[in-house]
């Protein structure tokens, strides 16, 4: 390539990155990588497994993806209740998600 060429798909380039920045693309893409990059880490810190590091597997921690981590963390039934005027969520009592909620209040209190 010539360095005509190399000059013209810089500016290219720039110009797509400038048109993102402007359509407020930029700014998505970087919220969704700033929750991704929290969750991650609020994982690493209460519920992630660790495990061996092998030749193939260079990361330490199992996580899970971010649709897992909703459905096991917030999606659970209840009931909003409108009691003396205000309301309130009531979710029913089940002996696992019972133990889920604990053990991740155990484990934020031990990050904290």
């Amino acid at each position: 390539m010539s360095a005509e060429q190399l000059t013209l798909i810089r500016q290219e380039r720039w110009a797509s990155l400038k048109i993102e920045v402007e359509s407020g693309l930029f700014s998505r893409i970087l919220l969704s990588v700033l929750a991704m990059n929290l969750l991650r880490r609020f994982q690493m810190e209460t519920t992630a497994a660790a495990r061996p590091r092998t030749r193939k597997r260079t990361f330490l921690y199992v996580l899970e993806s971010i649709e897992a981590t909703r459905f096991t963390w917030l999606n659970v039934a209840g009931r909003l209740v409108a009691t003396n005027g205000t309301r309130t969520l009531r979710l029913s009592d089940v002996a696992a998600i019972r133990r889920r909620y604990e053990s991740l209040e155990q484990a934020l209190a031990s990050v904290a």
